[in-house]
């Protein structure tokens, strides 16, 4: 049986992978892995649970997510600007 401990880490963990698979999804996999400096290969084992996803993990890929939207609200403005 497993302990309410153990739950709650099996938990965090399965939260931790579904975050940094949205990440991968939003952001490309190739471009995520290229930002942990891993190939696209350990990012997959990571989504695969093979390997923990560690804080530095998931504060690359907000990194990388914050550049993203900062690009994407630049577009966005100038495309209205063209409109204006």
């Amino acid at each position: 049986m497993i302990s309410v401990p153990e739950k709650r880490n099996i938990a965090q963990a399965a939260r931790r992978i579904m975050l940094l698979q949205q990440a991968s999804d939003m952001a490309g996999q190739a471009a995520l892995a290229d930002a942990m400096n891993i190939s696209t290969r350990g990012l997959r084992y990571k989504l695969a649970t093979n390997w923990g996803v560690g804080d530095a993990d998931l504060m690359v890929a907000a990194a990388l997510l914050d550049r993203r939207a900062d690009a994407l609200a630049k577009l966005g403005a100038a495309i209205r600007s063209a409109i204006a």
